[in-house]
């Protein structure tokens, strides 16, 4: 059994802050490699696309990219897979 049966995140959806280099971009690749679909969140959003753009090539996952100008609120995770990729709605006030 390898590490990814054990950690198979098939059918799962993941949330990554930072993915616009480093750490966040290297937790993005890893979970899209595991299975799940990912929403890429930065700062960057130029740069957010682009690594988005990599990992959905390198993995076949479904990755996303958004600019997060403040901080994340419960509800707008639920709008980043709704939604698909948008940069004009601020992560704190969720869309109707």
């Amino acid at each position: 059994m390898s590490v990814l049966d054990t950690f198979n995140l098939a059918g799962r959806r993941a949330i990554v802050t930072g993915t616009s280099r480093g750490l966040g971009q290297a937790f993005a690749m890893a979970l899209a490699e595991a299975g799940a679909d990912v929403a890429a969140v930065s700062r960057n959003y130029e740069r957010t696309t682009e690594v988005a753009a990599d990992i959905a090539k390198a993995t076949g996952r479904r990755v996303v990219s958004f600019v997060s100008a403040t901080k994340l609120s419960p509800n707008y995770a639920v709008e980043i897979f709704r939604l698909g990729p948008r940069n004009d709605l601020p992560l704190d006030e969720p869309s109707e």
